[in-house]
């Protein structure tokens, strides 16, 4: 039998009724260079949850943008 131990970035929000949102990653803080892991996430005023593996993102910096405002 073969036991893999797989790693994930959890991330969780509320996304608001009619709320469009996308999520982005970025490998320095700092940086203004952002890139978009998802888009077009409709709220509905429950919990959005999203599990992105860390073998896809060495650095673990995201963010949530509202984008229908």
């Amino acid at each position: 039998a073969y036991t893999f131990i797989e790693t994930a970035v959890e991330l969780n929000f509320y996304g608001a009724v009619g709320g469009t949102y996308r999520i982005e990653h970025t490998e320095n803080i700092e940086s203004d260079n952002w890139v978009i892991v998802e888009d077009n996430i409709q709220g509905s005023s429950d919990l959005i949850e999203r599990l992105y593996s860390t073998d896809d993102y060495s650095r673990r910096f995201f963010r949530v943008i509202r984008t229908d405002q």
